[in-house]
């Protein structure tokens, strides 16, 4: 037994436990190859890692051209705000009511501006100027009497025809305006000057001037507007209003004729300008006071009524006996007031208007184009 187990020895020699296979080899050959090419490439200090920040460089390309479209924008815009406010500079003009300022001269009176109408074909301007008590009773009543000037802007081709009158002593100013090529979206000034014919006593009495030179106002008023324009913002402002003051009284009005409404027919002559701009529109305005007048009557009527009931069951009731009272004051004046705004109707309506009722009027005017109308922005410049 001895012998044969040392045969077996000998023929047997001893193993490991696990004998590796063929994948098993290749892959740790493999992983051998990894590790070598890892100690060959290994850095004497720890990976490079991207700090959070760096990721905002990878967007500015982004952001850079976010931030050049959102300037392109706003400059685009801002050109597209002034563009629009200049033109709505040169379209711009004193809405109806707006009380005339005065440019040069010291106030005698306010005028208004009523109400501006185009003819059928649209080349003939019509404006209303209201008069109050004072300026009827400082200024003159006849259109011969004023200076007209025309304030338009140089890239402006407007050469019209105009005229000033006044509907009666005591009634409103016209101004009409022709142009027979029609009228552009573009605003022009009209200015209306006094030339001082009247005067208060005071003024006599301190020896003021009555009357004025036709050609120095035109060339003070010529001056003025140059040096408004170049020295608008010079200190020279103050002098130069204090020279706006030795001059007669300069009203000035800034109109545009696209918004005006139209008439239907055209004018050809002063009573058909009146009509259409003003008395007829009176007259609707007499009917419509009337009415309302005659309603008030009728309420004040049926209170009446109702108060005398009252009395009649219970004559010791004062509540009803004031109220009588102040009704019956009511019926009186509406009764008035009918009569009155009926005498006014019937007088507008029987009333010969004749075709020159404005005459004498004012043909003549002088042109002064500026670059601006700023200077005339709607406000008293005294």
């Amino acid at each position: 037994m001895a012998l044969f187990h040392k045969k077996s020895a000998r023929r047997s020699p001893q193993r490991p436990q696990h004998k590796l296979s063929r994948q098993e080899k290749k892959a740790a050959k493999k992983q051998a190859k990894l590790d070598r090419k890892r100690k060959h490439w290994k850095m004497p200090y720890a990976p490079y890692k991207n700090p959070v920040d760096v990721k905002y460089f990878f967007i500015m390309p982004i952001l850079f051209i976010v931030a050049a479209l959102c300037f392109c924008t706003s400059l685009g815009w801002h050109f597209h705000n002034v563009a629009v406010y200049k033109r709505h500079v040169m379209e711009s003009a004193m809405p109806r009511g707006s009380e005339l300022p005065l440019w040069g001269g010291t106030e005698k009176g306010k005028l208004t501006l009523g109400r501006t109408m185009l003819s059928k074909d649209g080349k003939t301007l019509a404006v209303e100027i209201k008069y109050d008590d004072d300026a009827h009773q400082d200024l003159s009543s006849f259109g011969k009497r004023y200076g007209l000037r025309l304030v338009r802007l140089q890239s402006q081709n407007f050469h019209p025809q105009m005229s000033y009158g006044l509907f009666g002593t005591d009634g409103s100013g016209v101004l009409t305006i022709h142009s027979k090529d029609g009228f552009q979206n573009q605003a022009f000034v009209v200015m209306l000057m006094d030339r001082g014919h009247l005067v208060s006593s005071e003024d006599l009495s301190s020896g003021a001037q009555t009357t004025a030179d036709d050609s120095s106002i035109d060339d003070s008023v010529t001056a003025q507007l140059s040096d408004a324009e170049s020295n608008s913002n010079n200190s020279n402002g103050s002098q130069d209003q204090n020279q706006r003051k030795k001059l007669p009284p300069i009203y000035y009005m800034r109109l545009n004729a696209v918004d005006a409404p139209h008439a239907k027919r055209n004018w050809s002559n002063d009573r058909e300008v009146v009509e259409d701009l003003f008395i007829k529109q009176n007259l609707a305005k007499l009917r419509k006071q009337r009415a309302q007048q005659r309603r008030v009557l009728k309420q004040a009527k049926l209170s009446k009524r109702e108060y005398e009931e009252r009395l009649k069951e219970n004559p010791q009731d004062t509540t009803a006996q004031d109220s009588l009272s102040s009704t019956q004051s009511a019926i009186d004046n509406a009764n008035q007031n009918v009569q009155r705004i009926d005498a006014k109707y019937d007088r507008l309506v029987k009333a010969s208007i004749k075709p020159d009722i404005l005459q004498p009027k004012q043909t003549h005017y002088k042109t002064y184009p500026v670059g601006d109308l700023n200077q005339f922005n709607g406000t008293d410049q005294n």
